[in-house]
């Protein structure tokens, strides 16, 4: 995956997740108010048919236990009537067991059970002598609704798929519109790469010129002030000599050899201290080494390059009088210095990316530290303390 994909990958979740989070809410209440509006409708159905039921039995004179199941089925509800004792005088019920439900102490009362809606209602009008005939004086009406299991799953689902179709569309919109935001972005980076490229071209001519020259100084007639001036100038040559390594490196890889060799990694890294020698003095650094013999068998140029950059790091990150212990265990390698120890141990390795934007650089050192890790199957590992920070390389027993 390439870091713009990431980069897109990264922003969609966020996106998607905040959204998401404020549609459900959104989709939460207006479910929950679809939900009360499909009970309400019901109960209000049950009412009329209670207000029916009760107004014929105040008004018609001859009524039989049948003519109340009628009445019922015009509102396309159900109906028992049980007495005090909850013996059962009338039911037509889909759920008999309903009747064991307790006797509500109030007026009237409303249950949902298995989906259906259940009123409980005590008989509250002056019935004629026929009725009071068929129903005793303490009469518990129960009047069932239909089933509303069923549209309440319907409407469930609905807003599941609902909420699933705005996600799928939010989504696509906010890719394109992410892609049309970054478009420039990546134009620049792009320009930056050819940018570094060309100047990697243009430095090499210059630069060859400069380090021929510093190496034919005849220091010898030098004063101490021009030898100070003159082991500034061969400073800055070795350091723009080893970006301009680096740049080569990841911008032209078809000059990297692939030749394989047997070398001694702990004879390799005492020449690159020889090399950076001049940088560890400036700072005053201690140099520590523990290196037992290790021979590898792996690219040379590359591990080479790899050290370069390690200890390159080791030395603009770490504080005057500080220290570089360098230890070779097994077929272990840990280079250790002293400075502010790095916060983000993973995003280190990302291309331009700088863990200390006091110091100067491209942010290219440990992104092509990272490559020729995973080119040469060593495993990199970062540890840090309060005061320092250490890379660890494990190389492969079969190196």
């Amino acid at each position: 995956m390439t870091l713009n994909h990431k980069v897109i990958l990264k922003i969609l979740t966020l996106y998607l997740i905040s959204t998401g989070f404020f549609l459900m809410i959104t989709l939460s209440v207006t479910y929950t108010l679809q939900k009360r509006i499909l009970i309400e409708e019901e109960t209000k159905r049950i009412y009329d048919a209670r207000g029916a039921i009760h107004f014929m039995a105040r008004h018609k004179e001859s009524l039989t236990l049948q003519d109340f199941i009628e009445i019922a089925e015009d509102y396309g509800v159900r109906i028992a009537f049980i007495d005090s004792s909850k013996n059962i005088l009338l039911s037509n019920l889909s759920h008999q067991k309903v009747i064991s439900l307790p006797v509500p102490k109030r007026q009237e009362e409303t249950y949902i059970v298995d989906g259906h809606l259940f009123l409980f209602s005590h008989l509250r009008f002056k019935p004629t002598p026929e009725i009071r005939k068929i129903l005793p004086k303490k009469t518990l009406l129960i009047l069932e609704g239909n089933n509303i299991s069923t549209q309440l799953h319907k409407l469930t689902l609905t807003y599941i798929v609902l909420f699933l179709c705005a996600m799928v569309l939010m989504a696509v919109v906010a890719y394109f519109l992410v892609r049309l935001f970054l478009r420039r972005l990546e134009s620049q980076i792009q320009w930056l790469e050819h940018f570094l490229k060309d100047s990697t071209h243009e430095i090499n001519t210059p630069l060859s010129v400069i380090i021929m020259s510093i190496e034919r100084f005849d220091t010898e007639e030098l004063s101490p002030k021009n030898r100070k001036k003159l082991t500034n100038i061969t400073l800055a040559a070795k350091t723009l000599a080893h970006i301009y390594d680096d740049l080569v490196y990841l911008n032209f890889p078809h000059t990297h050899s692939t030749e394989i060799q047997n070398f001694s990694l702990d004879s390799l890294i005492k020449e690159r201290l020889e090399f950076f020698a001049l940088h560890i003095a400036q700072k005053n650094i201690q140099i520590q080494t523990h290196l037992q013999s290790l021979n590898l068998c792996l690219n040379r140029q590359k591990i080479s390059k790899l050290i370069d950059n390690l200890i390159s790091n080791a030395i603009k990150y770490n504080h005057k009088d500080g220290f570089i212990h360098i230890c070779i265990q097994e077929h272990i390698l840990s280079i250790e210095n002293s400075g502010q120890p790095i916060t983000d141990t993973q995003g280190i390795f990302t291309r331009y990316e700088r863990y200390d934007h006091t110091q100067g650089g491209f942010g290219i050192g440990l992104n092509l530290v990272q490559s020729i890790c995973e080119e040469c199957h060593i495993q990199i590992e970062v540890q840090t303390t309060p005061h320092s920070n250490c890379f660890i390389l494990h190389f492969s027993k079969d190196c």
